[in-house]
């Protein structure tokens, strides 16, 4: 089961695919049947991914110092790719 809250909570998405529940929550109120559609839950996914990519970027950042880090593209995708292997 995945819960995704944006715009500061006004919209919540819950997905649990197992039990059939794809749906959207406006200001906690169910919205909107989202079962069916495909580019939402492929937006979910995508999130998910990054916001995934995102907290491993911060845990590889805890354990190095800043300084230590270059903002080079080579730099950035050697953090990436550290981060997913985990």
């Amino acid at each position: 089961m995945r819960n995704l809250k944006l715009m500061d909570g006004e919209y919540e998405i819950v997905e649990d695919l197992h039990n059939g529940v794809f749906e959207c929550y406006r200001k906690g109120e169910k919205w909107r049947d989202l079962t069916g559609d495909n580019m939402v839950l492929a937006l979910v996914d995508e999130l998910d991914k990054y916001k995934h990519v995102l907290e491993g970027v911060k845990r590889v950042i805890d354990r190095e110092p800043l300084e230590d880090l270059t903002t080079s593209e080579d730099e950035i995708d050697t953090i990436v790719s550290r981060v997913l292997e985990d």
